[in-house]
């Protein structure tokens, strides 16, 4: 269950982060993001990844917690980088 929790927060943490860079966000959303948007969606990038660790250490420890935690970090940033190009692309097409 822990797994599953640190996966979302951890494309949650990706997805915020990534749309607070104005390239992103525009890509997605055809504007370009005011700096209150992108203070905001970083902010809340880096405490959704933070709480990705914090579960994974919660569930698992300190010894293997970490290594959970830097494994969904990656497995979740390829997975949202992926899903980014392709709706990059989508939209380009339209």
């Amino acid at each position: 269950m822990s797994l599953i929790l640190g996966t979302l927060l951890g494309l949650v943490a990706w997805a915020t982060l990534s749309l607070g860079l104005p390239k992103h966000f525009r890509a997605l959303r055809a504007r370009d993001p005011s700096l209150g948007e992108r203070k905001f969606l970083r902010a809340i990038g880096w405490t959704t990844l933070v709480a990705m660790c914090a579960v994974c250490i919660a569930a698992y420890g300190w010894e293997f917690g970490s290594v959970y935690a830097a494994v969904l970090m990656m497995l979740t940033a390829l997975a949202w980088a992926l899903w980014l190009t392709r709706m990059t692309q989508v939209r380009a097409k339209r």
